[in-house]
């Protein structure tokens, strides 16, 4: 699962001077108050920074925005760990950005990139876990089988008995006479992950299509959405810790 972004207060400013990115804000976050400011490291040397703009949707969907702005403008490979944005009060966002731009020779591009919700295919609601379902290459022989990007009920994503997957099972059957039971699955490099944005899913369904196009699969775009229905077991919840 992709990096989830952890909220940042005034109090880490000092943390953040010293280290290359501060800790980041947290998933679901959209607040009043709230500002951003994203910046990406491209070499020793390089670096990219947005302006200071208002924290006015979900954070993931601005970070995913912001990488993909960067690789597709500047033509620079970044992941989470080099193009990130971090969030807090303005006067902390000011004093954060004004800290990255203090490292010594070192370049900075000045992009004024803002996040608009036309950047995300589609907006994420707060709180939601979103997700799909891939069938791997051990599986099953034959092609990868892929489902839609789908909304998953927050009961279902925290049980313990993965009731997508065991739902995803015997559509694959009835569809396309996929065979192999839930004990096969668990054991493949199948999966049905979970997100905490859409545009997290779409990067991280992206990323596994161009993989599974390198191997030379073939792929089959199911348009399956979970739902449930009488193959879904009950949501086992998870004991206390």
């Amino acid at each position: 699962m992709r990096k989830s972004i952890s909220r940042i207060a005034l109090t880490l400013f000092l943390f953040a001077v010293a280290c290359p990115f501060s800790t980041p804000a947290a998933p679901n976050q959209s607040a009043q108050g709230q500002f951003y400011v994203c910046r990406a490291i491209a070499g020793l040397y390089q670096e990219y920074v947005s302006g200071i703009n208002p924290l006015d949707a979900n954070v993931n969907d601005i970070q995913v925005a912001w990488q993909n702005y960067v690789k597709s403008t500047y033509a620079i490979a970044v992941n989470d760990n080099t193009a990130e944005c971090t969030t807090g009060t303005e006067s902390a966002i000011e004093q954060i950005r004004a800290a990255f731009k203090q490292r010594q020779n070192t370049k900075f591009v000045e992009t004024n990139w803002k996040f608009v919700p036309d950047q995300a295919t589609a907006a994420s609601k707060p709180g939601a876990i979103y997700g799909y379902c891939e069938s791997g290459t051990t599986y099953a022989a034959g092609p990868v089988y892929l489902s839609e990007i789908f909304e998953v009920p927050l009961e279902d994503a925290m049980a313990m008995n993965r009731p997508i997957d065991q739902t995803f099972i015997p559509y694959l059957k009835k569809q396309y006479g996929v065979t192999g039971d839930y004990s096969k699955w668990y054991t493949s490099d199948a999966a049905c992950p979970h997100f905490e944005s859409v545009t997290a899913a779409q990067d991280s369904k992206q990323h596994m299509l161009d993989q599974f196009k390198k191997a030379n699969k073939r792929i089959v775009e199911t348009n399956w959405k979970y739902a449930r229905n009488a193959d879904t077991p009950p949501a086992q919840k998870r004991g206390p810790h």
